[in-house]
């Protein structure tokens, strides 16, 4: 006959097995809304049955002796998870381009009075008005003071570009910084996981640690991720090993033109993904780009109409002097002190008060081509520079979008594979509670058993 405590084992197995799966459910219902985590599963397995009876014993076959989880499975498709990284690196590369050329596009293309095709509009008027009456002082300090909100304009805008890029280098700083916090957390679990799993451990929680700051450093770096014996991973940047077991190598983001990111040993790191790459296009191409826009079109302003201001004659007769001038560290632009008297405006070719051969000429630099422009005139080289602006920030913002999509599109796909369904929990609650009753309720029913057997054998004939 079987053995006499059999059932109860049984039922006992039963009941913890799925005393175990409700504490399960209960804690992917409370993570339900927790980024980055995957749901479990536990793995029920029978438990190995009793051998067979020995000979002359009726019981036909070995008895099943219950149930038992062997394992809290982690739902991870790895495969999507690495998919997820790429995408998440292309999304952070154009993004962050996208919001720097969005700042530029506002910043050059200004409208209303303050923007810098209004301003050269509104000195070459004065120009012209200065022909109509070159010897009204009234309109000559109109020409002088245009010229000054022109050149506050252009300093202006030269200002916010040095400090788009100083942004773009303060974020590059801040990024390499949380790279690096990041690999030494990964290289402080790599170590965690590497004992958890040399003891059997299943460190579910630790894992899902692990992805989330994978994904954040694929996000900021776009590197590559090889995974090892009990969940530890080899990172690598480019063709150099970032983490690997418990060690981690730091970056640095050094002061200096171009931006880069270096190793220890100062070579650079090869960064063509993520937010760091993006910054490092920011900081070394977009900006000086249109940098470079603008310091020409400022030297050829300064240059034209000074070579023309100083081959005139103010009211008083004399020579012209430089009407603007360009000083200091940044190479800002102002109008010379001298004209703070309006008289001394060299508006007159021959020197007589009725002439403005000067003026004239000043005013049809407007659409006049100039060699330091590429042959465009000053009105053509700004609308080009708006169009362009305007044109990058569209195809950086249609390049975030897609990449944004795509991104999406994976989250959504590893969600439906990992992410908790709180009605499929819900129906697993409901299922493992009427097991774990079944269960408990055959504890009782084999209680009662044992106890009449107790009580009542040997009793008769007393």
């Amino acid at each position: 006959m079987s053995a006499t405590f059999l059932g109860v084992e049984t039922a006992l197995r039963g009941a913890l097995a799925h005393q175990q799966a409700l504490n399960v459910a209960a804690h992917n219902v409370a993570n339900a809304s927790t980024p980055g985590y995957t749901r479990q599963n536990p793995v029920f397995r029978t438990t190995p049955g009793c051998p067979a009876p020995a000979a002359g014993y009726p019981e036909a076959g070995p008895l099943g002796t219950g149930v038992t989880i062997v394992q809290i499975h982690r739902v991870h498709d790895r495969w999507l998870a690495g998919r997820a990284r790429t995408s998440a690196a292309a999304h952070s590369y154009w993004n962050v381009q996208r919001q720097f050329s969005e700042r530029i596009e506002l910043v050059v293309g200004q409208d209303g009075g303050a923007g810098i095709n209004s301003l050269m509009d509104r000195f070459w008027n004065a120009w012209q008005q200065v022909t109509q009456s070159p010897q009204d002082t009234g309109i000559r300090a109109i020409a002088i003071s245009e010229g000054r909100n022109l050149a506050a304009g252009l300093n202006a805008v030269d200002r916010e570009l040095r400090q788009l890029g100083a942004d773009a280098r303060a974020m590059l700083a801040d990024g390499v910084a949380r790279v690096n916090a990041l690999a030494q957390g990964l290289a402080d679990l790599n170590a965690q996981l590497r004992v958890t799993g040399s003891l059997g451990g299943t460190p579910n929680d630790l894992l899902d640690q692990r992805d989330r700051m994978l994904a954040e450093l694929a996000s900021l770096a776009g590197v590559d991720v090889y995974e090892a014996e009990h969940g530890a991973v080899t990172v690598t940047l480019g063709s150099r090993i970032l983490v690997e077991g418990n060690h981690a190598v730091s970056l640095q983001a050094p002061a200096g033109t171009p931006a880069t990111v270096k190793w220890p040993d100062g070579s650079t790191a090869e960064v063509a993904q993520g937010e760091l790459a993006g910054l490092l296009r920011v900081a070394n191409e977009i900006v000086p780009g249109h940098q470079a826009r603008l310091t020409a079109l400022k030297q050829a302003l300064v240059e034209h109409v000074n070579s023309l201001h100083t081959t005139g004659y103010d009211l008083d007769g004399h020579s012209g002097h430089p009407f603007f001038v360009i000083a200091g560290v940044d190479g800002e632009v102002s109008v010379s002190p001298l004209l703070d008297n309006p008289r001394m405006l060299a508006a007159s070719g021959d020197g007589s008060l009725g002439d403005a051969t000067v003026a004239r000429s000043i005013a049809d630099l407007r659409d006049q081509p100039l060699a330091a422009l590429g042959g465009s005139s000053p009105r053509e080289h700004f609308s080009a520079w708006v169009s362009a602006a305007g044109s990058e920030a569209r195809t950086l913002g249609d390049l975030a979008e897609r990449a944004q999509a795509r991104r999406d599109a994976i989250l959504a796909e590893q969600e439906s594979v990992s992410g908790v369904n709180l009605d499929e929990e819900a129906a697993r609650l409901v299922q493992w509670q009427r097991a774990f009753s079944a269960s408990a309720r055959m504890l009782t029913v084999m209680d009662e058993l044992l106890g009449t057997v107790i009580e009542q054998v040997g009793l008769a004939g007393r």
